[in-house]
C-alpha cells in the first residue's frame, strides 16, 4: 500500500499519521486508499471555495456541492475501516444543557 505522490498535503498527513498508528488489513487497503484520495479531492475543491469564494459571478461555486460528496466519501471509507477521526475531539456532557445556554 502507497500513497499517491498527487494527493493533496493534507491526504498525504493523514495517510502518514494512520500508518504509522495504525495497522490497515490488506483487504481495507483498497478502502483506505479511497478514503486518502477522496480528503485530497475535498482539500482541493476547499482549496478553491476559499480562493475564489462561495459564488462566482451570482452562482454557486461548483466546488461546495465536490467538497460535500468527497467528504462524505472520506468519513464513510474511514467509518467502513473503523478509524474514529473524533477520538480526539472533546465530548460534549450527556444530558441537558445548563439553563441560559
Amino acid at each position: 500500500m502507497k500513497a499517491d505522490g498527487t494527493w493533496h498535503k493534507n491526504a498525504k498527513k493523514f495517510y502518514k499519521d494512520v500508518t504509522s498508528s495504525f495497522s490497515i488489513p490488506n483487504e481495507m487497503a483498497e478502502v483506505f486508499l479511497s478514503a486518502c484520495a477522496a480528503l485530497s479531492m475535498f482539500s482541493v475543491c476547499s482549496d478553491d471555495v476559499h480562493q475564489r469564494g462561495p459564488l462566482i459571478e451570482g452562482r454557486a461555486n461548483p466546488a461546495l456541492n465536490l467538497a460535500s460528496q468527497m467528504h462524505q466519501c472520506f468519513l464513510r471509507g474511514i467509518k467502513v475501516i473503523g478509524i474514529d477521526v473524533d477520538e480526539q475531539a472533546p465530548k460534549r456532557p450527556i444530558g441537558r444543557p445548563p439553563k441560559g445556554v
